[in-house]
């Protein structure tokens, strides 16, 4: 009778260590997969911020950003507001464009822009903006 109450408590106990055991797998791999995601996102960030300084010095020196924009492979918004995107990076950014309306001087003209990328895969938030910069140039007039 003795020798079975021991091997019930040690049947117990071994039970209790496995369920132990088997939190903190859980509890690893959450973490992995968390890490996995931050990863990525980070690696998108970083991209994001390389394209975006890309087409702000592709623009900054264009007399015409709009042709420039639309040769590159950008579609203009369908509401006139000025705004051209393309996707990358296997459709996981979105490159937006808005192009403010050039201010004529007398001595040239200033065109004004701003850059958006935007992370398309956050199941939370598809809009989730990672990089905007503001682009400006001087163009002389002749």
């Amino acid at each position: 009778m003795e020798e079975q109450s021991k091997s019930s408590v040690l049947l117990t106990e071994l039970i209790i260590v496995m369920l132990f055991f088997a939190l903190i797998a859980v509890t690893v791999v959450q973490m992995f997969v968390m890490s996995n995601q931050k990863g990525r996102i980070n690696a998108y960030t970083q991209r994001a911020l390389i394209a975006a300084q890309d087409w702000a010095e592709a623009l900054s020196g264009q007399p015409d950003p709009d042709q420039a924009l639309i040769d590159a492979g950008f579609v203009p918004s369908r509401d006139g507001s000025g705004s051209y995107q393309r996707l990358a990076e296997g459709d996981a950014l979105r490159i937006e464009v808005r192009v403010a309306p050039a201010e004529q001087t007398a001595a040239g003209r200033l065109v004004g822009a701003e850059i958006r990328v935007v992370y398309t895969k956050d199941v939370r938030d598809p809009n989730r903006v990672l990089a905007t910069l503001p682009v400006s140039s001087y163009i002389p007039g002749y």
